[in-house]
């Protein structure tokens, strides 16, 4: 049996490169992200409960097949990935109770777990079932759902509220400070950055 989750949808856009600084991403925080440790049973546990148990094969995100019982550095290996990434969840005060729950878990193919790195909501993709040719304009990209996103904005509405008051309210923010609130207003916290602001 194939899963496919189709909440979230995966694209392909041409992006014309005028700068370095792209409007859908943090891309100048591309380090990776910690995967999460796990045992084996702990991972599969997951894997069940999220993709319900029968299911031994499935796509991630963006379209790449991932197997349950596949073994690391595989083409069909997989990760248990931080959808809102840890490292940005950390700098805004999140306890790691909340960063590890199971709204803001997914399983994501190893490559593009990789390739995502702190990005959110809208990251860039190495894998997936549809082979894409590169073209220097062409950015391969998968973007989190909206109702996903709304889940998320619920699960950490206290702690984003709290963190974009110290942001708007400091005269200088850190890089890490400043792709967090680029995340923030691509996924609907805007109007409130603008008002908090104006306070």
């Amino acid at each position: 049996m194939v899963a496919s989750n189709n909440a979230i949808c995966c694209f392909s856009i041409v992006i014309l490169r005028l700068s370095d600084s792209m409007p859908y991403s943090n891309h100048n925080n591309h380090r990776k992200e910690t995967t999460m440790v796990m045992t084996r049973d702990e991972r599969l546990e997951f894997w069940d409960r999220y993709f319900g148990p029968g299911v031994y094969k499935a796509e991630d995100i963006c379209g790449a097949i991932m197997e349950r019982e596949a073994q690391e550095n595989t083409n069909t290996s997989w990760e248990v990935d931080h959808i809102f990434p840890e490292a940005n969840l950390k700098i805004i005060g999140v306890s790691q109770d909340k960063i590890d729950d199971d709204r803001n878990l997914q399983p994501l193919n190893a490559a593009n777990n990789s390739s995502k790195g702190k990005d959110y909501p809208v990251f860039k993709y190495s894998v997936t079932a549809n082979v894409l040719r590169r073209r220097p304009i062409v950015e391969p990209l998968c973007i989190v759902s909206l109702n996903k996103i709304i889940q998320l904005n619920d699960l950490y509405r206290n702690e984003f509220a709290s963190f974009i008051w110290k942001c708007t309210h400091k005269s200088r923010l850190t890089e890490n400070e400043t792709n967090v609130m680029n995340s923030l207003k691509m996924t609907g916290w805007g109007e409130v950055i603008k008002r908090f602001k104006e306070w």
